[in-house]
């Protein structure tokens, strides 16, 4: 039996032929850390992806909303007038943060929905910033620190 025949083929994360350079697209984003024993709520990381997200918007990405999680990120950007496919700003991300951390912190991909015209923007938003409500971790949105709304819908 060879190697290829015993690992499971992953499946392609990215829509084939799809441009993620396309202005005319705004994209839930959920990247995840690597193992159970980093936590981005460390004040050095949870300092690290917020400016990240500064660079993005710097970029000319529209970052309408994000959520720091212990565990995960989640962001809905929209790249405007960015010359850059969403790959490329999320793989940056994942390059400044890790050198904060000085090692390998996040997953080796992300996960990324292309919100479609009949889906309401401000739901998606309201989703994200209810997150650490439904993990417990505060009973109010304002009251978590690590999450906002910073580009206009």
């Amino acid at each position: 039996m060879t190697k290829q025949q015993r690992m499971p083929q992953r499946k392609p994360l990215r829509l084939k032929g799809f441009n993620y350079a396309d202005a005319g697209y705004t994209y839930l984003v959920t990247i995840r850390v690597a193992n159970q024993g980093i936590s981005l709520l460390q004040p050095a990381l949870t300092k690290a992806v917020k400016d990240a997200i500064q660079w993005l918007r710097g970029l000319g990405a529209l970052v309408h909303c994000y959520c720091i999680m212990p565990d995960h990120l989640h962001l809905l950007i929209s790249l405007y007038q960015c010359d850059r496919s969403l790959p490329d700003l999320i793989r940056g991300l994942k390059y400044a943060t890790t050198r904060v951390a000085r090692k390998s912190i996040w997953q080796r991909s992300f996960h990324d929905h292309i919100l479609r015209p009949s889906e309401d923007a401000a739901e998606v938003c309201r989703y994200i910033l209810e997150n650490p409500i439904r993990k417990g971790l505060t009973n109010d949105f304002d009251q978590w620190p690590h999450a906002g709304m910073l580009d206009e819908l």
